[in-house]
């Protein structure tokens, strides 16, 4: 968000942040150049997400949760073991284990996405 702020600001964004400003996106100019996001909280949760799926994992449980997200807007049925979405689920994990070594992410580093 730092980059953002100052974006938004008219600050120039300092070399040794690391991030990219939203305000393209906030104004619909930028271009769709991914089909997911990621995101984490702490050392307890990992997430992909796409325009329809969301994969969970919770490292220190060794958990994962998937949701169909228009079928299932509030995230209440985990699709994670029906057998309908093993292709899903592998390929979501497989985007997330990549996105984590190419971040560095330490708990991918500890061999902790399995």
């Amino acid at each position: 968000l730092y980059p953002t702020a100052c974006e938004l600001a008219g600050v120039a964004i300092p070399e040794t942040v690391g991030g990219r400003s939203l305000v393209p996106v906030l104004r619909g100019e930028a271009e769709q150049v991914h089909d997911a996001v990621f995101g984490y909280y702490g050392d307890v949760q990992r997430m992909v997400r796409t325009p329809r799926w969301k994969l969970i994992h919770y490292p220190k449980i060794g958990r994962y949760q998937l949701f169909d997200l228009p079928a299932d807007p509030h995230e209440m049925t985990d699709r994670r073991n029906d057998p309908a979405c093993a292709e899903i689920v592998a390929e979501l994990r497989e985007r997330l284990e990549t996105w984590q070594r190419r971040v560095g992410d330490p708990l991918a580093a500890n061999g902790s996405t399995q």
